[in-house]
């Protein structure tokens, strides 16, 4: 017999291969869909193009899916003892629909991310949905999914590690160098095979657990009784302190409360969903926290609806507000269930009511992905008729709205071609050929604007950058847009030509030579370019000058090449003159004052 049959006939990798038979019997659906992802990832990896990209995107979720959808089928027919025959008409139809559903969307979509959570949670209760358990029972088995999930996740990435530093140091060794693809095909099948395929062969076949086995290791009970518990009662009256602060102000609450509600409530579930084996063993705090806990929640509820209420009324949906929102939804059902159940609530509550939370906002109009693209150009849509822009369906802009009204106008066009929704707005642009061409333009590769800035100038409006600050007088002028920087300049007639690049922080430019005299250029606190020969002033150029041409403009302003005169000041003094051809211009005031200045462009001089 070979070393190498030896190794193979030891016990120990009997049993390991045993352990793969069994679970490939006991679920053989979500091991092929685990070895198709694995396909997928590998022919990635090494450029096997043997599907398209499309192609990939939708096997790898279609499979995804699938291996959490076929577990949980099969645990659900294992607790009602079916036939195999009889779990697979559930399995098949269900994900022939999911697939379908993933093959109608050429991006990963907000619906594709949620189905899939929503099959990852039925694995959690699709052996106690049918019929009524205990807590103990559901505690205890989902305590055991949580831990075949870490020690998975653990192997994976000991064995993973452990493979590459072998190949590290052959390579070493033996002085030979190999690509980053063999160690990305181990970390691949690491964890997208092996990890997932020890999840399965550690999940319980025995689904009813006397209560004396809901334990948890005495380091987790330091943890939620010392720390995770006393503060979440602190943060819950920090919350409570805020609300009567409300009331007796009469003030709206912030905008980002909502996202903190919404993780507070999201870690007090998990934490009272872990406490319970020690709700009656424990300390009286502990007693307290579990049995009051969704009761305590209903003051931060109301303050979850109004903070997020508020902020949709604004500015519309978008993902992470119909998220926040929806954990208001999530929160109101729990706190009702428990109001109704009290000592009869049961812990599936809480992911079967996440379940299908999740999968009622994959389609409709209040899908997660349609509705906030619908709230967002109904919102675009509002402002332009209420700043007479938008007439019987066609753009009118006679004169540029506030520059707060261009930055929203801005971001919600940006939110739009993001969303792959800016053909809504096709219609009201009188060029569409100009519209299809900058949707297909790449700002990196083209050398053009981003297909969001194009859009808003063809709409006739100046784009603002969500970063840029409007509450500041900002003005800011360019000569043939962003991208393009080239220019052919008159030279004839003058004797040298400097290029200008200025900032406000800086007291004087360095000085360049102009036959055997120097001349030194500096910009004062009152935007005027100084222009000095000889330690003698010469020549002052009023760089407000320029901005007085664009004073109904505001914002980032885009002067066609044709219009360069514009962007040009001459003068003639004491026998010498110059030319300031700018470039880009942009003078920001705070309160009136002129807080920051940056030029660029050239001077051109000659001594007459």
């Amino acid at each position: 017999m070979s070393l190498l049959s030896r190794l193979f006939s030891l016990p120990f990798w009997s049993q390991i291969f045993q352990s793969f038979l069994d679970t490939c019997q006991r679920f053989p659906l979500s091991v092929l869909s685990l070895i198709v992802i694995n396909l997928v990832i590998i022919s990635d990896i090494n450029n096997l193009d043997i599907l398209t990209d499309q192609q990939q995107k939708n096997t790898f979720l279609i499979a995804l899916g699938g291996a959490l959808w076929f577990a949980a089928t099969r645990l659900l027919s294992e607790r009602l003892q079916w036939p195999k025959s009889k779990q697979y008409i559930l399995a098949l139809p269900v994900f022939a629909l999911y697939a379908w559903f993933i093959t109608q969307h050429s991006i990963i979509t907000p619906e594709s991310v949620v189905l899939i959570l929503a099959a990852g949670l039925a694995i959690t209760f699709a052996a106690y949905i049918t019929r009524r358990s205990d807590n103990a029972s559901v505690w205890y088995f989902n305590y055991q999914l949580i831990t075949a999930i870490c020690f998975a996740l653990l192997s994976a990435i000991i064995l993973c590690s452990g493979l590459g530093l072998i190949l590290k140091s052959l390579e070493y060794l033996f002085e030979f160098s190999l690509t980053s693809k063999p160690y990305q095909n181990i970390w691949a099948i690491g964890m997208a095979f092996l990890a997932p395929v020890y999840f399965l062969t550690n999940i319980p076949k025995q689904f009813d657990y006397p209560r004396s086995d809901c334990d948890f290791p005495k380091g987790v009970h330091f943890i939620l009784r010392y720390i995770l518990v006393p503060l979440s009662l602190v943060y819950m009256v920090i919350l409570y302190a805020y609300f009567i602060k409300i009331l007796l102000q009469g003030a709206l609450p912030h905008g980002h409360l909502g996202i903190m509600i919404s993780w507070f409530g999201i870690i007090g579930i998990i934490t009272h969903l872990a406490i319970y084996p020690l709700h009656d063993r424990g300390s009286s705090l502990l007693s307290w926290f579990y049995q009051y806990f969704y009761i305590m929640l209903i003051v931060p509820l109301g303050l979850l609806a109004v903070a997020i209420g508020v902020r949709i009324a604004q500015y519309g949906f978008t993902e992470q507000r119909y998220l926040v929102a929806l954990c208001a939804v999530w929160f109101a059902i729990l706190i009702i269930l428990n109001l109704l159940k009290r000592e009869q609530f049961q812990l599936k509550f809480v992911t079967i009511s996440l379940a299908i939370l999740s999968v009622l906002i994959t389609f409709g109009p209040w899908g997660i992905h349609q509705l906030p693209i619908n709230s967002q150009f109904s919102r675009l849509e509002a402002t332009l008729i209420e700043e007479n822009l938008l007439t019987n369906g066609k753009l009118n802009i006679i004169e540029q709205p506030s520059a707060e009204v261009q930055k929203s106008i801005s971001s919600i066009v940006n939110f739009l071609v993001e969303h792959h929704a800016e053909n809504r707005i096709r219609p009201w642009v009188a060029d569409k050929e100009a519209f299809d061409q900058a949707r297909e333009c790449n700002p990196v590769d083209g050398g053009c604007p981003s297909a969001e800035q194009k859009i808003v100038e063809l709409m006739g409006l100046n784009y603002i950058h969500y970063w840029e600050d409007i509450k500041r007088d900002n003005i800011s002028i360019q000569l043939g847009g962003q991208f393009q920087h080239n220019r052919t300049l008159a030279v004839t007639g003058y004797d040298t030509l400097t290029k200008i690049s200025w900032l406000s922080s800086q007291q004087q430019a360095n000085p360049p030579q102009w036959g055997k005299s120097e001349y030194a250029l500096s910009i004062n606190e009152n935007s005027q370019l100084l222009i000095a020969i000889d330690d003698d002033l010469t020549i002052i150029f009023n760089l407000l000058d320029i901005t007085k041409q664009f004073s109904k403009q505001i914002g980032r302003i885009s002067v066609d090449a044709a219009q360069a005169d514009k962007l040009r000041l001459t003068q003639t003094v004491n026998g010498i003159k110059a030319t300031l051809y700018v470039d880009d211009l942009q003078i920001w005031r705070n309160k009136g004052e002129i807080d920051n200045t940056t030029l660029t462009g050239y001077l051109l001089v000659k001594a007459l």
